[in-house]
């Protein structure tokens, strides 16, 4: 059997000669050696357990005080009475039960100390003269002082002020007080053997802090001088003066801002010029990667294609003239197909897309892709025209043609609107149409296998710090969202803080390489 040591020693004998334990899992009932009932502490109409137990001599039965609050009296194994601090009892835990002679039962509460004689309570607290609330325990000494160990110390009070205020509960009551400069130890918490103080023969009061054992002797108390010290009607003085130092002074003052002021202001230059560099690599890198895949393309494919075309035009005029047509037709394609090759190398070499021809662009590409096209197309701009920054109005250009191309030519819509947004928080640019849609599951996955539109799209987005989001269902038509902060956005020095010093390192980067 496993028992709470702190409440082991809280164990009362009660008339009929049987033990009485509180039990972690209840209250138990010995007779001898045996255990007569174990009630559990869920039937005795109170949360918690009970830590304290106090025999009622003078009507038989035993009262119990719960950690959680509350008292409760049992008799003959039925609870008889139950009371809260809706009775008047002190509220919070009840650490200790005290009886007198007379019959009046006085518990010490987390609230106060409580008073029950006949059914009436009356809780003694800091309203009435105690210096604080909690109380953990009391006793009477011989000369009928009594004794409380509270949170805020050890406190006297004499019979004839507590019999006052039963009479008066209004009353304040004179005390005295004992607390950590006379070496009483205090604490706002308790717990621990009990009982928690106890009366030796020779009258000391012996009780447990929490860490040892405390003894006063009530006959033996340190005297108090009441007697005021003699006050002069006129007393000395020295004026002086004392030098401030240094440090003191309001030019140091001064000086220390001034230095935290530059020394912040060279961190910002310092991690201005970082983030110039690398968007300055960035650019350089792109740029030459941009330049030798223009210079491949044109030393490679463009060429081959070129001498395909001359050796083709050589073989047309050796053939019949139907033959001689076919081919003829053919190569046009082939021109227009270098012609737009070489498009290609020029943009790469040199993307340039003004800010007032942004829209434009997107007209242009619809013209492109589908000359003949029976879809309406809208272009609608809102807010005020910004300077985009060059990666940023790229990309973004580069995922709005993707979007526009798959509207266009894949989903048969009969309307298409690019909608361009200039806000100071960000940038936005969306494609709608009213074609088929996109089955969500495509979308899901990120694209079908082997195409390369959607996934291209999104790591467009990602390396400009947008965010890109689709809508599309069977048969409803296709959205296509790219939202950029403006402080990332945006090239001018419109926007605050951050983004006003990056914008200016974009646009010397454009300035460089244009």
């Amino acid at each position: 059997m496993q028992l709470i040591f702190e409440t082991v020693k809280s164990r009362k004998r009660s008339d009929e000669g049987d033990f009485w334990v509180n039990h972690n899992q209840g209250l138990l009932h010995l007779s001898g050696e045996k255990i007569v009932e174990t009630i559990p502490w869920t039937k005795l109409g109170h949360q918690g357990i009970a830590v304290t137990l106090a025999a009622d001599r003078l009507q038989g039965g035993i009262w119990l005080g719960f950690f959680n609050g509350g008292l409760a009296y049992l008799r003959d194994g039925q609870v008889r009475a139950s009371y809260s601090a809706a009775d008047g009892l002190g509220k919070g835990h009840v650490t200790d039960l005290r009886f007198e002679s007379r019959g009046t039962l006085w518990a010490a509460t987390e609230g106060g100390l409580s008073r029950i004689r006949d059914g009436r309570f009356l809780t003694l607290t800091s309203k009435n003269g105690l210096p604080c609330d909690t109380v953990h325990w009391s006793i009477e000494d011989d000369d009928r002082f009594v004794w409380a160990y509270m949170a805020c110390g050890l406190v006297r009070i004499a019979r004839s002020e507590l019999d006052a205020w039963v009479n008066d509960p209004n009353r304040r009551v004179d005390t005295t007080v004992f607390d950590s400069t006379d070496g009483v130890r205090n604490h706002a918490l308790f717990g621990g053997y009990r009982p928690l103080a106890t009366k030796s023969a020779d009258g000391k009061i012996w009780f447990l802090p929490l860490d040892g054992v405390g003894v006063i002797d009530p006959q033996n108390l340190p005297s108090f001088n009441k007697l005021a010290p003699a006050v002069h009607e006129a007393g000395a003085s020295l004026d002086f003066w004392i030098a401030p130092a240094y440090y003191q002074r309001t030019w140091f003052l001064f000086l220390c801002a001034g230095s935290f002021l530059v020394l912040l202001w060279a961190a910002y230059q310092f991690r201005l010029r970082q983030v110039t560099e690398q968007v300055r690599q960035r650019m350089e890198g792109r740029l030459e990667e941009r330049e030798r895949i223009a210079r491949d393309l044109h030393d490679t494919l463009l060429q081959s294609v070129q001498g395909l075309i001359l050796k083709f035009h050589a073989v047309s005029k050796q053939c019949d003239e139907p033959v001689r047509q076919a081919i003829e037709k053919t190569l046009d394609h082939a021109d227009e197909v270098m012609a737009e090759g070489r498009d290609r190398v020029r943009n790469l070499r040199a993307t340039s897309l003004p800010l007032s021809d942004l829209g434009a662009a997107f007209r242009r590409v619809a013209d492109e892709t589908a000359p003949g096209r029976e879809a309406a197309f809208k272009v609608m701009v809102e807010g005020k025209a910004r300077e985009l920054n060059p990666m940023i109005l790229e990309e973004s250009f580069s995922i709005g043609r993707e979007a526009l191309s798959n509207a266009l030519i894949h989903s048969g819509a009969q309307n298409v609107e690019v909608e361009i947004t200039y806000d100071a928080r960000q940038f936005r640019l969306r494609i709608n149409d009213d074609g088929r849609g996109v089955d969500p599951e495509v979308l899901e996955k990120g694209g079908r296998a082997g195409h390369w539109g959607l996934p291209g799209m999104r790591e467009r987005a990602r390396k400009i710090g947008g965010q890109l989001e689709f809508w599309s269902r069977r048969g409803t038509g296709t959205e296509v969202e790219l939202k950029i902060p403006g402080t990332t956005a945006y090239s001018a020095g419109r926007v605050a803080s951050k983004g006003f010093w990056l914008g200016r390192a974009f646009a010397r980067m454009r300035g460089r390489y244009e």
